[in-house]
């Protein structure tokens, strides 16, 4: 056999000597049929192991191999191609000659070609069919010079031997003299399966492949979302069904040596790596899927990967016999380990497991262990190479129907890697280090390739917003809008210095930014984008290979993950009118004030209840008005909702200057109160609105501060940064900072105190400064009170401005020393004694009486839930809940919860007490919804006219003290009863031990001792039948 090898060398090599390489010779020698190969004499001997040749070999005679000789067993490969070798059950019509196709072996009922034409009526498909494809191609090619086997696929040489030892004995490969072009072999490997490939890529660049559609899930899903049954196909050796046309095999010549030498093998079939080869293959068997889906199949077909579905099995069972009678006529050798045609709800096809009774797709165990193989490869290299980033990449590519357009969207830098590599003729073997995208991307697959690697059938998007982003030369606008269309949120930003001279899709996807950060955490649901340039809906969808486009995008996408899925639509612009306006049209007010003199006004006037001109970037407190509707804005435009606006209480204001006149009409108007901060400009059309015809302050404004030009007191918003005069935190003018329709004691009070500190001065001989100002009050201490002191020194500070830290501080531990000595000389109130409760409610309870069956009602609710005069005040019949025996009581704004989330008090309230009794009783006859409430008109009441109640109480029967002694006097019996001071604390609702601490007294009790211990006998208490209101649960 090494003879026969060594001179078929010689005659093929032209001239070029013998093959010297050992190796070599054996090689080519189990390339090469003999009578003493081994392989031979096991057919002969069994005729069971004749092996399938589609392609009969060169100067077989044709009647041998054919359909006739072979038996019905037998399968051609088609295309005239029939399988060699003899069966011994087999009739012999050697004469037989096809009048269809004129050849020998088969009569004409057999005739594949004749099969052929009775499904395909184009001409150059069946010229393709019956003569071979020839490849076309372009004007002046330029041929490739030739190539060996590389040395990358020497370790791969045992299987390459094999491989093409099947290919000569099939026919699809035969051995040639003298090729015009001599490419590599290549072998691919897909986890254990390795695949044979002749590279042709630079032969490639002669052919122009037409554009074409292969059939995959995404054209298959929307009839899956119906089906119940499906079957898959697979055929064997697709690509070699096709025949290369005689001078078109040279052009798909190979050798097994390097330097390429004889002998060279060429392809007679198709192989894998022409560029044209797709595209044939399904041109090739279209009309075979047009004549299957004319007969009512579904069916679609990936090359040669087949999926047949019906709703039923029996509709299932008739396309699948239609599908394999059709390919078996016209010779089409199927891969019957890989055919499921059994009917069955679950299938795989091209990588993916469909349920259809789930109405999912799932990417397969296979290749899911392969993506993640990929991934760790990756991961795990600090510098992988460019073959590591292009298998990984094909792997998301392969993922691209369950994964979406996150599949390429979320590789945009490997992608870039990968291309710069290939433009600057890296070799794949080259190693880059990762980039920080590159590894923001593994991070994100590491994360969420479980979650990418499924999806649905069903369309199971439902949007609940809508968003409107555009942008203009100047800035930034964007709209949110709920299912009925209303603005929920209209956001608009000055661009930088820069956006004008930036492109259109980088504004317009600066604006969708903008509003994903905004919204980002704040609302929850499926959002629809509206954007009016495609280029932008383009890279939020698919990522870009513009970094900076790129980074912005990723930017939008982790935003919007906290809020749900996300879909990115185009309209055009004149459906986006609003959000076009709204990118020109700007908030130049939004500047704020800072910190320090909102947190000083509130110490000076008290809390604040309301920020009327505010946005979610600036508001001072949690309820607040906008410009334009915005997150957790209680309305637009507070005129458009003055009535609700002043039932919020005490305001902070600090409104846009042209906006200042229409407030302080407002305030004309009704009775509000509120602190105003503006700024002092004399020639503004704002400073004359608060100046009356004599140029003083208008009587509205009963007290003020002035900040001194050039203080750092203003907070720049994105808007005023363009506003010369708020774009600074210094104020370059005064600034006015004062309580409207206060109490008007107050600027009387300030200014008597400044008199007499006036007068003091001048007896003294003292100038009107800071250090005379401490000298005063160090002399006033011995004689006044610590609220007289506070109020001188507020007095000074109005007058002359804040005092410098030393001696603020020095003032400040004046006013305390003289507050603690008042402390040590008062008194402490007598404390309440569950005795004395229960006397208050025998003494003032007239059952019958309305009026009294409220007061009595409202002492003994604060007493037991521990409630202050603001909370009963408050308190509605909506946050009063009867559960069971217990009560829970809802305190709306407690001291204690700086989230405004409400605090629930609970309550003992048994069946039959006095406390159920009065709370129906009084339930029937109230009309408001506030449970305590003014019985003239059924409005609220006030604080202080709570505490009027109580106090009333009290002295009718016979003791002192006030409505907070209620609280008091429950605290301090909890404590007694063994309650620990954090549950104490929890139920009264106060915001620190510290303050607690000042309601409770040291007794035994609360020191650890129990009752037994520190009495002789328990005393019985003389009102147990109101058992309720002194026994509360531990």
């Amino acid at each position: 056999m090494l003879d026969k090898a060594n001179t078929l060398a010689n005659l093929t090599s032209a001239g070029s000597g013998t093959i010297g390489d050992p190796a070599q010779l054996i090689m080519l020698a189990s390339l090469l049929p003999g009578d003493s190969a081994p392989h031979k004499r096991r057919r002969m001997e069994d005729p069971s192991r004749i092996g399938q040749q589609w392609f009969r070999a060169t100067g077989a005679f044709r009647g041998e191999g054919s359909a006739r000789y072979a038996g019905s067993n037998n399968r051609s490969n088609g295309y005239g191609y029939q399988k060699t070798g003899y069966s011994q059950a087999a009739p012999r019509f050697g004469k037989a000659v096809c009048y269809q196709c004129h050849q020998p072996g088969h009569y004409a009922s057999q005739c594949q070609q004749r099969a052929w034409r009775e499904i395909v009526k184009d001409e150059w498909i069946m010229s393709v069919v019956e003569k071979g494809y020839v490849i076309q191609l372009g004007p002046d090619p330029i041929f490739p010079e030739p190539e060996g086997l590389r040395k990358s696929a020497k370790r791969h040489i045992d299987f390459i031997t094999s491989e093409v030892a099947k290919l000569v004995e099939s026919g699809a490969v035969t051995v040639t003299e003298s090729p015009k072009v001599i490419s590599p072999l290549h072998v691919v490997e897909q986890g254990e399966k390795k695949r044979l490939i002749l590279d042709l890529s630079e032969f490639n660049k002669n052919l122009s492949p037409p554009k074409f559609t292969l059939e995959t899930w995404k054209h298959a899903a929307p009839e899956l979302r119906r089906m119940s049954f499906a079957a898959t196909f697979d055929f064997k050796s697709g690509y070699h069904h096709v025949k290369i046309e005689e001078n078109s095999s040279d052009f798909l010549a190979f050798s097994l040596t390097d330097p390429p030498t004889a002998p060279f093998y060429k392809y007679r079939a198709l192989p894998f790596g022409l560029s044209t080869a797709p595209w044939l293959f399904t041109k090739i068997f279209r009309p075979i899927v047009g004549k299957w889906r004319r007969e009512g199949i579904k069916v679609w077909l990936y090359i040669d990967d087949g999926l047949v579905v019906a709703e039923t099995k029996e509709e299932l069972t008739r396309a699948v016999s239609i599908v394999k009678r059709d390919l078996e006529r016209l010779g089409v050798a199927l891969a019957d380990e890989k055919c499921n045609w059994e009917p069955s709800s679950v299938f795989t096809w091209l990588g993916f497991v469909g349920d259809m009774r789930r109405k999912t797709v799932t990417l397969s165990e296979k290749r899911y262990k392969a993506v993640l193989h990929r991934l760790e490869v990756i991961k795990g290299r600090l510098a992988p190479t460019v073959l590591d980033r292009e298998r990984f990449l094909g792997s998301l590519s392969s993922m691209l129907f369950v994964a979406g357009n996150e599949a390429q969207a979320r590789s945009r830098h490997m992608q870039s890697a990968v291309a710069t590599a290939r433009r600057e003729d890296w070799p794949e073997t080259r190693q880059i280090e990762k980039t920080k995208g590159e590894l923001a991307e593994i991070r994100f697959w590491s994360e969420n390739i479980r979650r990418l690697s499924s999806t649905t059938l069903e369309e199971n998007f439902r949007p609940v917003w809508r968003v409107y982003t555009d942008a203009s030369a100047d800035g930034m606008g964007a709209l949110l809008k709920n299912l009925e269309g209303e603005v929920v949120c209209r956001i608009s930003e000055v661009g930088a210095d820069t956006f004008k001279s930036e492109s259109s899709a980088m504004r317009e996807l600066k604006a969708m930014r903008m509003l994903a950060r905004r919204i980002a955490g704040w609302i929850r649901g499926a959002v629809v984008c509206y954007l009016d340039s495609q280029a932008a809906v383009a890279i939020l969808k698919k990522g870009s290979m513009n970094s900076e486009w790129q980074e912005i995008a990723e930017q939008v996408w982790d935003a919007l993950q906290t809020v749900g899925n996300v879909r990115f639509l185009w309209i055009p612009r004149e459906l986006n009118k609003e959000a076009d306006f709204a990118s020109r049209d700007f908030d130049f007010d939004d500047w704020g004030v800072d910190q320090k003199v909102f947190l000083w006004a509130q110490t000076r006037w008290g809390k604040f209840k309301c920020d009327w001109f505010a946005d979610e970037a600036n508001a001072k407190t949690q309820l607040f008005y906008s410009r334009d509707p915005c997150k957790c804005s209680q309305g637009a435009n507070v005129f458009d909702h003055i009535d609700v606006a002043k039932e919020l209480g005490f305001a902070w204001w600090v409104p846009p200057s042209n906006l200042v006149p229409q407030l302080i009409a407002e305030c004309r108007k009704t009775s509000m109160r509120g602190v105003l901060a503006m700024p002092l400009w004399e020639n503004h059309v704002s400073f004359q609105a608060i100046l009356d015809s004599r140029g003083n302050w208008i009587r509205q404004l009963v007290d003020l501060r002035v900040y001194p030009a050039k203080d750092r007191i203003i907070v720049p918003g994105t808007g005023s940064m363009y506003c010369g005069r708020m774009s600074t935190p210094v104020c370059e003018t005064k600034f006015l900072v004062e309580d409207q329709n206060s109490t008007p004691s107050t600027a009387n009070t300030y200014k008597a105190a400044n008199e007499k500190r006036q007068k003091w001065l001048k007896e003294k001989s003292l100038s009107n400064d800071v250090e005379s100002f401490i000298l005063y009050l160090a002399d006033q201490a011995s004689e006044k009170s610590s609220s007289a002191l506070a109020i001188s020194s507020a007095a000074f500070e109005l007058e002359n401005g804040p005092m410098e830290m030393d001696f603020k501080t020095f003032a400040t531990d004046l006013i305390a020393a003289r507050r603690r000595e008042e402390v040590r000389a008062r008194s402490s109130p007598p404390l309440l004694q569950a005795s004395d409760v229960a006397k208050i409610i025998e003494t003032n309870l007239v059952l019958g009486d309305p009026k009294t069956e409220r007061d009595t009602l409202l002492a003994l609710l604060s007493y037991a839930a521990l409630l202050r005069a603001s909370e009963v005040a408050e308190l509605k019949w909506s946050d009063v809940t009867k559960e069971t025996k217990m009560l829970k009581i809802t305190i709306r704004s407690a001291k204690n919860d700086q989230l405004a989330l409400g605090r629930d008090t609970f309550v003992d309230c048994q069946p039959g007490s006095t406390l159920e009794l009065l709370l129906l009783r009084w339930r029937i006859n109230n009309r408001s919804e506030y449970v305590f409430p003014n019985m003239h008109n059924w409005s609220k009441l006030s604080a202080s006219a709570v505490s009027s109640i109580a106090k009333r109480l009290i002295q009718r029967s016979g003791l002192q003290g006030t409505h907070h002694d209620f609280r008091r006097a429950a605290a301090n019996i909890l404590l007694q009863n063994g309650l620990r001071r954090e549950e104490i604390q929890n139920r009264g609702r106060w915001r620190s031990d510290q303050g607690m601490a000042r309601y409770l007294r040291d007794s035994p009790e609360a020191q650890g001792f129990r009752k037994e211990e520190v009495q002789e006998e328990e005393v019985q208490d003389p009102h147990e039948e109101h058992s309720y209101a002194f026994k509360l649960a531990v």
